[in-house]
């Protein structure tokens, strides 16, 4: 029986693992894929001892980690690129009397002469 949950706890740490990978190479829509096996998986361990489990559990957090990372970063390429596009359409200034302003240009047009 020890054989056998050894090697659950195995396959779940090696699921793990390749749950690391697909985070650091940002092939976040392989995750869909990675979760009926990991949840699975964790069905047939919830009853294990902690102690079993203790690296699974560490490599779980790290993965939590490097997920929390990744989101962290692509709201602040989302920021970013919403920064740049709004700079693509306007930018501030100051008047005269120093008050800011903001320049908005406008669509340009082509006229077309014979």
């Amino acid at each position: 029986m020890a054989d056998k949950d050894d090697a659950v706890v195995e396959e779940l740490i090696n699921l793990l693992r390749l749950e690391r990978d697909v985070i650091r190479k940002a092939e976040f829509e392989a995750l869909t894929a990675l979760v009926a096996r990991k949840e699975a998986l964790l069905m047939q361990v919830k009853d294990f001892p902690a102690q079993k489990l203790k690296r699974a559990h560490e490599m779980s957090r790290q993965n939590q980690r490097l997920l929390s990372a990744a989101l962290k970063g692509i709201r602040a390429a989302q920021i970013r690129l919403s920064a740049i596009q709004k700079a693509a359409h306007s930018f501030g200034s100051y008047d005269k009397s120093g008050r800011p302003q903001r320049i908005v240009g406008t669509q340009g047009s082509i006229e077309k002469r014979a």
